[in-house]
């Protein structure tokens, strides 16, 4: 991947060309792990989507600017790019409103704003069941199991985490299975107490 971007990067490219390769630039960076790398991409990538009008480009380069944020636990920073995104989405658009969505959720979840992190995850998760996007599902899934675990609703956490649990059988990846153990056990106020610790990692 690394090889096939430098060979790009030589070629010349007009402006959605260009967008394409700073994207995918900034996604080989993100999942490397170089995150001011990835971030630099992206940024580029807005610059130009900003300057020549390109609301599609414009919409991803504002959501993965906000995703290495996120990854960042800068979550003040990420929920400005996560809504500017999402303001930007069009009727319809039920993948980039979803994806928007699912981190808004997660993000207000930690700031315990609970009914509104319920909300938006719940749309995201119905958008990814109509378009059919399990990787995202199992995504929201998650999400919701621990947002019913905040909310003392431990059967319904259960259930979340064991769909979550299927999805992740489908892509063969391996089932997380902490939320579910815990639960078995009957240790809801250890996960509960982890889960709140992560509100303290907002900026």
């Amino acid at each position: 991947m690394a090889q096939i971007l430098k060979i790009l990067k030589n070629h010349k490219m007009n402006i959605d060309e260009k967008m394409v390769y700073l994207e995918g630039c900034g996604i080989y960076y993100d999942m490397v792990g170089k995150n001011s790398k990835a971030q630099d991409y992206y940024k580029k990538g807005l610059m130009i989507s900003q300057k020549f009008h390109r609301s599609e480009a414009l919409i991803t380069s504002l959501y993965n600017i906000g995703w290495i944020y996120f990854k960042e636990k800068k979550y003040q920073r990420a929920e400005i790019y996560f809504r500017k995104s999402l303001n930007l989405v069009k009727e319809g658009d039920l993948f980039n409103e979803g994806t928007a969505l699912l981190r808004l959720g997660q993000i207000e979840m930690l700031k315990g704003n609970l009914s509104i992190a319920q909300n938006y995850l719940k749309r995201s998760l119905k958008n990814f069941q109509i378009l059919g996007f399990v990787y995202w599902e199992r995504i929201a899934l998650r999400a919701l199991s621990e947002l019913y675990i905040l909310l003392g609703r431990k059967k319904k956490a259960l259930w979340f985490a064991l769909e979550a649990d299927k999805t992740e059988l489908m892509l063969n990846i391996e089932p997380n299975n902490s939320i579910f153990l815990h639960l078995y056990y009957g240790e809801l106020a250890l996960v509960e107490k982890a889960l709140k610790d992560k509100r303290r990692q907002i900026c």
